[in-house]
């Protein structure tokens, strides 16, 4: 389709499937459209193979009509295609994708007292051949004050809460999907009331982030700041933490064992760990610190006599968030 307007503003759908942008229309009252593009298959990092795909396959067919001329005809059931989904008078300020990939947030930064600045889309989102006769946008306002709102977050562990950036620090809401949602001061009175331009969530899995769930924000002159609220304790299975063990040099010995241990490991100059010996549910059994560590490896010794027999989990929590876990086996 033609596109109208500059994109400037764009985002994922997280399972990869979709992109979305925002484009302006500049006149003498500018419009702001919001476009799909439709991938139909998942884009992945993972190696070259993953590139191969024609994507636009059966979106437009070519014939050559001379040695100079081509037709060309579009294919408008295509799935690999550009829709518009929705057209806006006020300048949108940030596109959210909720992380089942089922609703679009919108954020615009009006601030004139009962202008609308949150949208939530009422349709399902992630499906093909979505267009502009399918999709309506609910204001999502409420009681927010009359503020600008910069950008906005879906908890990655709940699709109905939002956090949003604004000209007075993050607002936010346990449910996007009430009539009216209650919008609250999340700051917490330690994040000042200043602008928030950027908000992002670490969403890896905490097996492969020490910060899982985190919560950063970046404001307009004090910095970036960061939430602890949702971050994810490591809980993996004993296979994957192995694997952890090996590419960080984390051994114990003997294993199995019937009364001491010994841990090794290598450490970071200066460094302040805290060893913490897990049953396979998560639960902490016992827990050690040990704090300025000098380069090199290390040797500490800990008491497993007052375990039961069994498997264990044991993590070596780093101040420089290094990951270091394998297991444990007790046997008397």
């Amino acid at each position: 389709m033609t596109v109208s307007g500059t994109p400037y503003a764009i985002e994922w759908a997280p399972n990869g499937k979709s992109l979305y942008y925002a484009t302006v229309v500049t006149g003498t009252s500018s419009t702001y459209n919001i476009y799909k593009v439709n991938l139909g298959t998942s884009i992945y990092d993972f190696g070259i193979e993953d590139y191969k795909g024609d994507y636009y396959t059966g979106c437009v067919t070519s014939k050559r009509t001379s040695p100079t001329a081509f037709t060309f005809t579009t294919n408008f059931s295509s799935k690999f295609r550009t829709t518009l989904i929705g057209t806006f008078n006020e300048r949108i300020t940030n596109l959210a994708v909720s992380d089942n990939n089922k609703s679009l947030l919108l954020t615009t930064s009006d601030a004139v007292a009962g202008g609308k600045r949150v949208y939530l889309s009422s349709a399902n989102i992630d499906v093909d051949n979505i267009d502009i006769t399918l999709v309506t946008f609910t204001d999502k306002t409420a009681n927010l004050p009359a503020i600008g709102v910069y950008c906005a977050l879906f908890e990655m562990t709940d699709n109905k809460r939002v956090l949003l950036g604004t000209d007075r620090g993050i607002y936010s809401t346990d449910d996007i999907t009430a009539g009216a949602p209650n919008w609250f001061d999340a700051k917490n009175n330690l994040l000042p009331n200043v602008q928030v331009f950027d908000i992002k969530q670490q969403k890896a899995a905490s097996w492969d982030a020490y910060n899982s769930g985190m919560i950063y924000v970046a404001t307009n002159g004090r910095g970036a700041w960061m939430n602890k609220n949702f971050l994810t304790q490591t809980v993996i299975g004993i296979e994957e933490r192995e694997v952890i063990a090996k590419n960080t040099g984390l051994a114990l010995y003997p294993n199995p064992t019937n009364g001491n241990v010994t841990l090794n490991f290598f450490a970071a100059d200066n460094e302040n760990v805290v060893v913490q010996v897990m049953d396979l549910n998560g639960r902490v059994i016992k827990s050690e610190a040990i704090n300025h560590l000098n380069a090199g490896y290390t040797n500490h010794n800990f008491s497993a006599t007052d375990l039961s027999n069994g498997v264990y989990i044991v993590n070596v929590s780093s101040s420089f968030g290094i990951k270091r876990v394998t297991k444990l086996i007790v046997s008397k």
